[in-house]
């Protein structure tokens, strides 16, 4: 919708052939349905770092289209932003569809042509021009319809959410054309927790928690080997291998929220080696000295006081219930009667909630699959991939590791933008 309409702006007569019945299915879904439009990060070195080491390729594209630049172009449309934590931009409306009006009326504006209901089942076999550069001529729909256009943008996305529609149709076709594409794989994903105790934190979440992953010591074990994460014994000498700190929601299969999705690709690849548990830091703002003294001095002030009682000053009530779960504690033991070795369980439980990895969801709950065209194959400077004369590529197709606040809508906006810009360009200088 973005290369669409900044296309026909500068000029260009546009075709939007979409498959499903309307438009921006996934869009609506972003942000849980509020939209993580893109993320205030305003420094363009920091920027592409969110992208792994890829996203030095995204200095140029980035160079033409900010944050700042798509917040202000929200803003021609009288929608305003607003920004929240870990720098996450979202409008003023908290409303997805907010967003999908705005584009809507960009198109229109435009005089873009929509056709929905409209899959393309196949590019064209491609041609040569007369610079020696491959031309892709057009596209065959479902429908046997042939289309033909001076030039091809391909926003197809990838492979998560493939309810909305995004699953990864372009990959084929981009393969059919000689050009290199990285296996699909799930990227931001939630994490699966088998523990039975989980579920009753369903729709819990932390605007701040912690996230520890620790890999067993003994390298003889497979990684399926099932060793009991609350056998603390046993995962005394282990190692941790990954800490991450952010928004954090537990549902009923597991962990979610940007700390989960943007562990994820990482927690894979280290669970592949050998057994690994997760540990929630559920006071990350606390050191464990610090939540030992504070502990201590509130025996000292009010050892009569509940368990229970002193663990919902920190924690929300469901909590309180799952670690003393954990520490097999009566909730209602007063603090004077914990032992020694009580105190300090509840101090490593509440700063190390141990919960078994069960693996990752599926693509049907991926937020971003990873995979796709190699970054080296496009010219971010036009979206234009690499010795075709007319083929250009766009957000979720590139293979770039995006973490969760917005980014992968910046890489959608930026090269849609950029793309359409070229595009029109091309269209007033060569005639309709």
């Amino acid at each position: 919708m973005m290369a669409a309409g900044r296309a026909a702006e500068c000029g260009a007569q546009v075709l939007l052939l979409e498959k499903n019945r309307r438009l921006g299915e996934k869009l609506r879904i972003t942000g849980g349905g509020r939209c993580n439009v893109t993320n205030a990060t305003f420094d363009r070195h920091l920027l592409t770092s969110r992208y792994g080491d890829q996203g030095k390729s995204l200095h140029s594209l980035f160079a033409r289209f900010t944050p700042e630049n798509m917040r202000e172009f929200l803003r021609r449309y009288d929608l305003e932003t607003k920004v929240e934590a870990e720098q996450r931009v979202f409008p003023v409306t908290d409303s997805a569809e907010s967003v999908h009006r705005v584009l809507s009326r960009y198109m229109k504006d435009g005089g873009v042509t929509v056709r929905t209901a409209t899959p393309v089942h196949e590019l064209l076999p491609g041609q040569v021009d007369q610079g020696g550069k491959h031309l892709v001529p057009g596209v065959e729909t479902g429908r046997g319809e042939i289309i033909r256009g001076r030039t091809i943008i391909l926003a197809t996305g990838g492979t998560s959410h493939p309810e909305t529609g995004s699953t990864g149709d372009a990959y084929p076709w981009l393969r059919e054309l000689g050009l290199h594409a990285h296996d699909v794989d799930v990227s931001l994903v939630p994490i699966q927790v088998p523990d039975r105790w989980i579920t009753v934190l369903q729709g819990l979440a932390m605007v701040d928690a912690g996230l520890i992953v620790e890999q067993y010591a003994n390298s003889a074990l497979t990684p399926n080997s099932g060793l009991p994460v609350r056998d603390h014994a046993a995962w005394a000498n282990a190692k941790r291998v990954l800490v991450r700190r952010g928004k954090l929601l537990f549902t009923h299969f597991g962990l979610s929220g940007p700390l989960a999705l943007n562990a994820a690709r990482d927690l894979r690849a280290l669970a592949a080696d050998g057994p690994v548990r997760l540990r929630v830091d559920l006071m990350p703002a606390r050191s464990e000295d610090q939540l030992r003294k504070d502990i201590q001095e509130a025996i000292g002030a009010a050892g009569g006081t509940l368990l229970k009682t002193l663990l919902k000053q920190w924690l929300p009530p469901r909590l309180v219930s799952a670690v003393c779960e954990l520490c097999e504690l009566d909730p209602q033991i007063r603090l004077a009667g914990l032992s020694r070795t009580q105190r300090q369980r509840l101090g490593e439980t509440i700063k190390g909630l141990p919960c078994s990895f069960g693996g990752l969801m599926g693509t049907d709950r991926a937020v971003v699959s990873s995979g796709g065209l190699d970054p080296a194959s496009v010219d971010f400077r036009t979206m234009q991939v690499r010795d075709f004369s007319n083929l250009y590529v766009l957000g979720d197709l590139i293979d770039f590791n995006r973490q969760s606040g917005g980014y992968s809508l910046q890489i959608c906006w930026a090269s849609g933008w950029v793309a359409g810009s070229h595009v029109g360009l091309l269209a007033g200088t060569s005639g309709p």
